[in-house]
């Protein structure tokens, strides 16, 4: 093995190994499964393994692993850490493969991402969230090289995955989509050259990323779309906070301890490459929701 494939295989271990090693620190204190909402992972894994239920994919998933006797306790002590150390991997190729930065910077991006507090505290219980941008990073990782017709069907399963995984993952994902389309539209209006391959595979993912999430979460069921979107809007303007001064009173003090030392990261990535503007822009716009 050449010492540069050697740098990569030590460098791949190691964004596996970090998120591992931080999210077993928890774990290793209590002899079950810590996490909020990790029993409705051991409920979901009982009713799942006893029905053809599709969506969310990780619940089938975990359905499938009781089918085969792996008890869902064992499972959901193991499988969140391991799914930490795979966000991990996913990180570092995106970062090597999409922005294409360097081992050191690949790797200084995945210490970024897994020792975040945000990080961190999703990963103890909000597995199906891990697992879904886990695939997202895999797919846009594969952006560079979609004139290549494997690459590019893996992008559109890639991405019809993260569809049938989560769904605040799922309307990340389609903003960051349909900012690509837009800036390949930008250049028909001024009258440069498409990349019309891109502009295919982009579309294809797009819309079938759509018909997996109206299909498989709603069932086609158009009123109960509209009701869950009605109930969100007005869920929100019934919140009962003053405009701004006491939603910024309450949890003003811990958006800055989260995210304000990511802040300037983000700001530097914006412009860089469309996909990260994309996810700047969408998550900028669902912080006001």
């Amino acid at each position: 093995m050449s010492r540069g494939r050697l740098l990569e295989a030590c460098a791949f271990s190691a964004a596996f190994l970090a998120p591992v090693l931080i999210r077993w620190v928890p774990e290793a204190q209590f002899p079950y499964p810590i996490g909020y909402d990790t029993p409705s992972y051991l409920a979901a894994a009982k009713a799942y393994s006893r029905s053809t239920e599709l969506f969310p994919l990780f619940f089938r998933i975990l359905g499938w692993l009781r089918s085969m006797g792996l008890d869902p306790v064992v499972a959901m002590k193991y499988l969140p850490t391991l799914l930490y150390g795979f966000l991990g991997v996913s990180v570092f190729y995106f970062a090597r493969s999409y922005l294409g930065w360097d081992v050191g910077k690949g790797l200084l991006t995945v210490f970024v991402l897994v020792f975040s507090a945000v990080s961190l505290r999703i990963s103890w219980d909000l597995n199906r969230q891990v697992f879904a941008t886990m695939l997202l990073f895999l797919a846009l990782s594969q952006i560079p090289k979609l004139r290549s017709g494997l690459r590019a069907a893996l992008f559109i399963g890639l991405v019809l995955l993260v569809a049938a995984s989560h769904e605040l993952v799922f309307a990340l994902m389609d903003g960051i989509l349909a900012y690509l389309l837009l800036c390949e539209g930008f250049q028909v209006v001024k009258q440069k050259s498409v990349d019309r391959h891109f502009l295919a595979v982009v579309s294809v993912a797009f819309a079938g990323s759509l018909l997996v999430f109206v299909g498989g979460w709603f069932r086609w069921n158009l009123p109960a779309i509209y009701s869950t979107g009605a109930w969100s809007l007005v869920s929100s303007a019934d919140a009962g906070y003053s405009p701004w001064a006491e939603a910024l009173g309450k949890f003003g003090t811990l958006a800055i301890l989260c995210y304000a030392p990511l802040a300037p990261l983000a700001v530097l990535g914006v412009f860089r490459r469309a996909a990260l503007t994309g996810w700047v822009l969408v998550a900028m716009v669902g912080s006001f929701s």
